[in-house]
């Protein structure tokens, strides 16, 4: 049903004269086929359907909404107080519970659920700072062996580490290296192993 006009309509009948002319002190209005007037103060949005300025409570008018979908990325949560350098991986565990974040020195093992404490499960910084001769560079954990990570390094050698061995995982369990080329390296030498990938038979 499509509706057409919309006026309010005077049912007192001791104001009503003759074929539906509205008895006022203003001068008369036009009247619709059903006896009442057309107001042309009301607001209109197009040329056949006007509404009152108060509206009606009873008419839903329809509402444009976009099928779109926008992801949006917002912060849970933040991590805090876990290294003193710059961060270079981060890795989630298939257990689905923990993850590992690295820097050059180091890798700390974090829950999901707790954001103010991690555990430090590999230091390699010496002493003496000057007596460093490599730095992590990449740091990830095995996509199914939930115990298993391993790391490279600036020397162009990656590192398997098993969980299980010990708290403090500073000795590798396998280590994957190339003899090195002559020549003295610096450890801000890195080497084409940057990505860890697992091979296992």
């Amino acid at each position: 049903m499509k509706v057409k006009k919309i006026s309010d309509m005077n049912l007192d009948p001791s104001k009503a004269l003759g074929n539906g002319i509205i008895a006022s002190s203003s001068a008369p209005k036009p009247c619709l086929a059903n006896g009442g007037s057309i107001d042309r103060s009301y607001d209109s949005l197009g040329n056949d359907i006007l509404f009152p300025p108060e509206g009606l409570p009873s008419l839903r008018l329809p509402v444009v909404t976009s099928q779109e979908t926008n992801l949006v990325a917002r912060c849970r949560r933040v991590y805090v107080h876990a290294h003193d350098y710059h961060i270079n991986s981060i890795s989630n565990n298939n257990d689905g519970e923990t993850f590992i974040s690295a820097d050059d020195l180091r890798i700390n093992l974090w829950n999901l659920e707790i954001s103010n404490q991690s555990f430090n499960i590999v230091d390699v910084k010496p002493a003496n700072m000057e007596d460093l001769t490599e730095v992590k560079t990449s740091t990830e954990f095995h996509p199914t062996h939930c115990n298993m990570l391993a790391y490279s390094s600036s020397k162009g050698s990656i590192r398997l580490i098993d969980l299980r061995q010990s708290a403090l995982c500073d000795s590798h369990t396998k280590l994957f290296e190339e003899p090195e080329a002559p020549g003295s390296r610096s450890f801000f030498y890195r080497g084409n192993c940057f990505n860890v990938r697992y091979q296992i038979c």
